[in-house]
């Protein structure tokens, strides 16, 4: 996922950036710093993807998972 794709998807769900933030337990700054740059923390993808596309994916490493 990337901070383009982060954007797009939490405007879809109609998302703000603390809404969001609030939901993962970190900094408002932190949406925005992902929304920004090219990747977005490993730690947070799992959570990111249930929030905003509905998914409950199992724990895989990121080159094993298709964007």
């Amino acid at each position: 996922m990337t901070g383009k794709d982060l954007l797009d998807a939490r405007t879809k769900k109609y998302l703000s950036q603390s809404d969001l933030a609030h939901k993962l337990g970190v900094a408002p700054s932190q949406i925005s710093r992902w929304e920004r740059s090219s990747s977005i923390s490993k730690r947070y993808q799992r959570e990111l993807r249930s929030i905003l596309f509905d998914e409950d994916l199992p724990m895989v490493p990121e080159e094993q998972t298709a964007d």
